[in-house]
């Protein structure tokens, strides 16, 4: 049924672009997969580039499946830049890539160690590789790199100003780095509660544990939510990081059981400094509360 439907958008991006629905602009097009990267993105490439986001805000990476005018659209851009390990990124890449032959895809994730979404749910703890790159800064400089590499080499002329703008850059993130290190070295809690394990590589970053609330994107079982709150309560977790894509419900009935706090982020967002700052600031206060 998918490979049919699969079939079905190529045919209708092929009538869209032979209609000429595609639009224009100056040709000047780039597309990233999430906010912070066209944040990231944005920074280097100056304001003579538009830079689009794949993924509508308010939608998750998780199960996005793009529209036929996007795929259209994406074909008329020079340049998509990809987190690397999203599901639909998985999932659509290569039909991506077969649409648009002369769009540059760029897997920003190049030369950062990736790891494995180690995550506790219950007692249990669960494996696989974690596609949240981006909620680190110094991961960010990396993506960074990687954007600035290749603008450099579709836009030869302008390399210059997009490497001072890279320097620029990543004096910005390591200041956010600075930050959030001063922030949480004396942070007595180390261990955090989330829906959906968002900050795997920035709790490695700073020394911090995060317990998942949902099993391998599924809601938990009685048992496991009850092993997941039996788990909470002996880390003496204060802070429950819930995100607007998701059920909140079973974060609720944890934080009612234990006392913790609800806080709601959005690691999606496109200012992507202030909620790694926020999220700090949560982390370090909640002994306080």
């Amino acid at each position: 049924m998918r490979r049919v439907a699969l079939y079905i958008v190529v045919i209708l991006v092929a009538m869209l672009q032979a209609c000429g629905t595609a639009p224009k602009g100056n040709g000047k097009i780039l597309f990233v997969s999430i906010d912070p990267l066209r944040f990231i993105t944005q920074q280097i490439a100056g304001e003579e580039w538009s830079v689009q986001t794949f993924v509508p805000k308010g939608s998750s990476p998780e199960t996005y499946d793009p529209t036929p005018s996007q795929l259209v659209e994406v074909s008329q851009s020079k340049a998509f830049f990809m987190a690397g390990y999203l599901s639909y990124e998985v999932q659509w890449g290569e039909r991506l890539k077969e649409n648009a032959p002369n769009v540059e895809f760029c897997n920003t994730a190049q030369g950062i160690g990736l790891l494995n979404s180690k995550h506790y749910h219950g007692k249990e703890e669960h494996q696989g590789v974690d596609p949240h790159t981006w909620t680190s800064p110094r991961n960010m400089m990396q993506i960074a790199k990687n954007v600035c590499l290749v603008l450099s080499r579709i836009d030869a002329s302008n390399k210059e100003q997009y490497l001072q703008n890279l320097d620029k850059l990543n004096t910005r993130l390591a200041k956010v780095d600075s930050t959030l290190t001063e922030e949480l070295q004396n942070c007595k809690q180390k261990t955090f509660a989330i829906y959906h394990p968002s900050l795997t590589y920035f709790a490695n970053d700073y020394g911090l544990r995060q317990l998942c609330i949902e099993d391998e994107g599924k809601e938990p079982s009685p048992q496991q939510l009850q092993q997941l709150i039996e788990q909470c309560r002996a880390q003496g977790v204060k802070t429950i990081f819930i995100q607007k894509e998701f059920n909140v419900q079973n974060a609720q009935v944890i934080a009612q059981e234990i006392g913790a706090q609800l806080v709601q982020i959005d690691p999606l967002n496109y200012d992507w400094e202030e909620e790694m700052l926020k999220i700090a600031r949560y982390l370090s206060n909640e002994t306080t509360n």
